[in-house]
């Protein structure tokens, strides 16, 4: 889920509002950068009476069988399958889930009759964060970072307000940057050769669900939202570019969704399941989306009611979640960008922040922080979803503001607004960008830096319950809608 910013290219799509520093890695980093503004929709795609599904998802003929055993699935299911007109594509054998593909139009009915299998659904492809973008791009001073504050040898830390409003560099002096921790980053294609990412990423334990595309980014676009997402969870300390929250914790990058932003159901369940089965400590899923829990569709051959579908897709998505946290990993997902209340929309699922054992993270922002280093930097953003009952934490995620005009004295020609956004590593650069994908990395980054303080032997209940009891309680006292339990604070974390 994002808002994000793009370097030098105008782009077909919705109205944006977003910002990029593109900087190329391989020119002189610090000398002749250009510092280009964005704008881009704050809301993704959502549904609403009178919208189609089609609008935020789609039936494809791959398919989900869901066993009625919860670890295994039944001993002939392969040969029913194919008995049942249906390609047998993997499994998810210890949670009893299967993947088929079938253009047989009666598949359903036939594979749900086979002994010992729940249901059979349809395997939705869905568009988790939005490729679509208006860029205007403006060339700025070279010496566009100077001027802030640097208490940090990675240049362009003094841009990342995000890091002094979680107390970053509090827990860094007291020797916790993640050591011990890995972090699986389940996203689109991501830089792996970026200088602030290397040193961190474990290609041995890196993994692409993604039929025809590969783990590193390749897209068209020049903004890849996979690494913008790692480089705020663990950018090395090395001296360059940027710094994460938890700079020496390992990053296992994990693609199960296209560059565009969009995947299957089924990319998703299997990168979770693998990043539990190979050591992962904490998963990040900075994307998401929504669907009802009932839904029907008029079509030419009539009324479909989708509605088992979906809740047997929630069965589906908690028994992953679920294994995961079992397996001792703790879960963050963005909140969603859609600015809905999830205490008054009961009918909407949001996937997979809402999930069994899933923490969900809202965004905060500042307004006009170039100008006011002092600025409060935990004003809820126009854009997160809310509501104590889909919220669980907040972090900082950026935003824009109009309001926020004119030049910044202490970047030369840059727009106010643009500093308003979290500033990470993205392809080939550093760019500006934010949403609950921006937010969902810090709060990773934390947890990062707690399980890295105990060595990996904390339990995920332990990891949520320091990181609600750590954050700064902001909004109204107690959980909060915007906030739930508080912004979550390292400097805090790593003294519980």
């Amino acid at each position: 889920m994002k808002i994000h910013a793009l370097s030098q290219h105008i782009l077909s799509g919705m109205l944006l509002a977003s910002l990029l520093f593109g900087c190329s890695k391989q020119d002189e980093v610090q000398k002749n950068n250009a510092l280009n503004v964005t704008k881009q929709n704050n809301q993704l795609q959502s549904l609403s009476a009178g919208k189609s599904s089609s609008q935020a998802y789609e039936f494809t003929n791959n398919f989900i069988v869901i066993a009625q055993s919860t670890n295994s699935l039944p001993a002939d299911i392969e040969s029913e399958i194919q008995k049942s007109g249906g390609k047998f594509n993997g499994k998810l054998n210890k949670i009893g889930l299967a993947f088929v593909s079938s253009d047989d139009s009666d598949f359903i009915s036939k594979a749900s009759k086979i002994k010992g299998v729940q249901a059979v659904i349809h395997d939705i492809r869905a568009q988790w964060f939005d490729p679509n973008e208006n860029v205007v791009s403006q060339d700025l001073s070279s010496e566009s970072h100077t001027g802030f504050p640097s208490p940090d040898d990675d240049f362009y830390f003094p841009l990342e307000w995000g890091m002094l409003a979680i107390d970053a560099k509090e827990a860094w002096a007291k020797g916790y940057k993640g050591n011990g921790a890995t972090v699986a980053v389940l996203d689109g294609g991501f830089d792996l050769d970026h200088p602030d990412l290397a040193p961190n990423i474990n290609l041995g334990i890196s993994q692409n669900f993604v039929p025809g595309e590969t783990l590193a980014f390749a897209s068209a676009s020049p903004f890849s939202h996979g690494t913008h997402v790692a480089g705020t969870i663990a950018a090395a300390d090395n001296a360059f570019g940027v710094i994460g929250v938890a700079p020496e914790a390992k990053l296992m990058l994990v693609k199960v969704l296209r560059d565009s932003g969009s995947g299957d159901f089924s990319w998703l369940m299997q990168g979770i399941i693998y990043a539990a089965d190979n050591g992962a400590n904490v998963i990040n899923m900075s994307l998401g989306v929504i669907i009802p829990h009932h839904l029907q569709e008029k079509t030419a051959d009539g009324v479909i009611n989708e509605t088992n579908e979906i809740q047997q897709l929630l069965v589906a998505m908690n028994r992953v979640t679920t294994y995961a946290y079992q397996k001792g990993v703790t879960l963050i997902a963005a909140a969603g960008n859609e600015a809905i209340d999830f205490n008054h929309s009961k009918d909407l699922e949001h996937y997979p922040s809402n999930c069994s054992h899933v923490i969900s993270i809202s965004a905060s922002s500042p307004i006009g922080w170039a100008k006011n280093f002092a600025t409060d930097l935990d004003v809820p953003t126009t854009y997160t979803n809310f509501g104590t009952s889909g919220v669980s934490l907040a972090a900082p995620g950026g935003d824009i503001y109009p309001s926020v005009t004119g030049n910044c004295s202490v970047v030369i020609g840059a727009p106010c607004y643009a500093f308003d956004l979290v500033f990470s590593t993205g392809n080939n650069s550093w760019y500006w960008s934010g949403g609950t994908s921006m937010a969902t990395p810090h709060a990773a980054g934390v947890a990062a830096l707690i399980v890295g303080k105990y060595n990996g032997n904390i339990s995920p209940a332990q990891v949520e319950s320091i990181l609600k009891r750590s954050a700064d309680d902001k909004g109204k006292p107690g959980k909060d809608d915007y906030f739930g339990s508080g912004r979550v604070n390292a400097g805090k974390a790593v003294d519980l």
